[in-house]
C-alpha cells in the first residue's frame, strides 16, 4: 500500500545573542545566560543547589578582587575584561535578584520577598516560515501497487478514488494536516461483532474532560473554586461526555474508557508533600460505595443514557473499577480525625 504526505516543515530562527554585560547562572548539568542592566535588578527562580556564576562583558579598567564567597546584601567587586566566576549554594527554593553597578563594577545578590513579583526573562519571537497546503488536486503513483481500475478509499476522508493510468487524483485535506492514506475498498461486508484485540479504546478522564453545567454545584458539600485548584472536581460529567460522542467517535474510536465513577469520599485530604492544597477524589480512585455513581458525575439515567448514544454510534463503554486500592493513603484522615466522607 503507497502513502503520500504532505507534511508542514517549520525553520526555526536563531535565538538572538545577548548583549553584554550578561550573567550565566550554571549547576552541574544546565547552564543559562541572562543579561544584565545596570542598576535594574534581575529576578531568577533558583532551587536549592549548588550553582556557579559566571559575569562576562564588563569592559572598562578597574583594580577589583574577588571574594571567596558571594554574599547576601553585601556588594561583590567584579573583574574588568575577564570572566568573573564565583560559587553561589543556595538553601532554600525562592526568587533571588541580582543587580549591577556600572558605577563600581559590583553586582549585589538578594533574596526576593514571595510578595515580590519575579521578572520573567522572555526570548524573542522566532521568524517561522510554515509550508502551506496546495490547494490543487495531486497525482500519486500507485501503479506498481494497484492495476488501473482498483478502488482506493482516504483512510482520513473516506474519499473513493479509482485508478487510471496507474495513477489517482486526490486533493489534499486541511482536517488531516495533508496527509492521505489510500488503502483497497473491501468487497466483503464486515463483520460487527467487537474483537477488542483491535479496538480502538478512547480514555476519558469524566472530571475533566467535559461539563455539561458549568453553573451547577458540587454535590456533598464539595466546594468549586473554578479550576483554580488542581486537586478539586472541575465538573465534568457523564452528560458532557454524551454531547462529545460524534468528536469521540469522529476520531475512530469504537470504545470509551471511562475513569471510575463510582461515589467518591465527600471531603478531601492535604494535597502535596506539604498537604497546602485540598485534593478531593475526583480521579475515582478513592470509593466510598461501589454500588451508587458520585453525583459530581451524575446518576443511573445519565449512565443509560450516555451508554445507549454511544450504541447508536456503534461505541461500547467500558467502566474502570479500582478494588485493589479503594481508599485514601491514609486512614485515619476520615476515621480517626473525624473529618466528613
Amino acid at each position: 500500500m503507497r502513502q503520500k504526505t504532505l507534511l508542514a516543515c517549520m525553520l526555526l530562527a536563531s535565538p538572538a545573542l545577548f548583549a553584554s554585560p550578561y550573567l550565566t547562572v550554571s549547576t552541574s548539568t544546565t547552564s543559562r545566560d541572562y543579561p544584565i542592566v545596570a542598576d535594574e535588578p534581575l529576578v531568577i527562580p533558583l532551587t536549592k543547589d549548588k550553582y556557579q556564576l559566571k559575569i562576562s562583558g564588563i569592559d572598562g579598567d578597574c583594580t577589583n578582587e574577588l571574594p571567596n564567597k558571594v554574599k547576601f546584601n553585601t556588594p561583590i567587586p567584579l573583574l574588568c575584561g575577564s570572566d568573573s566566576v564565583l560559587p553561589l549554594n543556595i538553601r532554600f527554593t525562592g526568587d533571588y535578584s541580582f543587580t549591577y553597578s556600572a558605577e563600581d563594577h559590583s553586582l549585589v545578590f538578594k533574596r526576593q520577598p514571595k510578595k515580590v513579583a519575579k521578572k520573567e526573562f522572555k526570548r524573542p519571537i522566532p521568524n517561522v516560515q510554515c509550508e502551506t497546503l496546495p490547494s490543487e488536486p495531486q497525482i500519486i503513483a500507485v501503479g506498481d501497487s494497484y492495476p488501473d481500475g482498483t478502488q482506493l478509499r482516504d483512510v482520513f476522508t473516506n474519499d473513493i478514488v479509482t485508478v487510471k493510468s496507474g495513477k489517482v487524483t486526490v486533493k489534499p485535506n486541511q482536517a488531516s494536516g495533508g496527509l492521505t492514506l489510500l488503502e483497497p475498498v473491501e468487497t466483503t461486508p464486515k463483520s460487527d461483532a467487537l474483537n477488542y484485540r483491535n479496538a480502538n479504546i478512547y480514555f476519558v478522564m469524566v472530571d475533566r474532560f467535559n461539563n455539561s453545567n458549568p453553573g451547577a454545584p458540587q454535590p456533598y458539600g464539595r466546594q468549586s473554586d473554578g479550576k483554580d485548584n488542581i486537586g478539586t472536581f472541575h465538573g465534568g460529567d457523564l452528560n458532557g461526555i454524551t454531547e462529545k460522542l460524534d468528536y469521540i467517535k469522529a476520531l475512530g474510536t469504537n470504545v470509551i474508557w471511562l475513569s471510575p465513577i463510582v461515589e467518591q469520599v465527600h471531603g478531601f485530604v492535604g494535597g502535596g508533600d506539604s498537604g497546602s492544597f485540598p485534593f478531593y477524589g475526583y480521579h475515582g480512585y478513592w470509593t466510598r460505595d461501589f454500588t451508587k455513581i458520585d453525583e459530581s458525575f451524575g446518576n443511573d439515567e445519565d449512565l443509560k443514557r450516555l451508554v445507549d448514544e454511544a450504541h447508536k454510534r456503534g461505541i461500547k463503554v467500558l467502566l474502570d473499577a479500582v478494588v485493589n486500592h479503594p481508599a485514601t493513603p491514609r486512614l485515619q484522615t476520615f476515621s480517626l480525625m473525624n473529618l466528613m466522607y
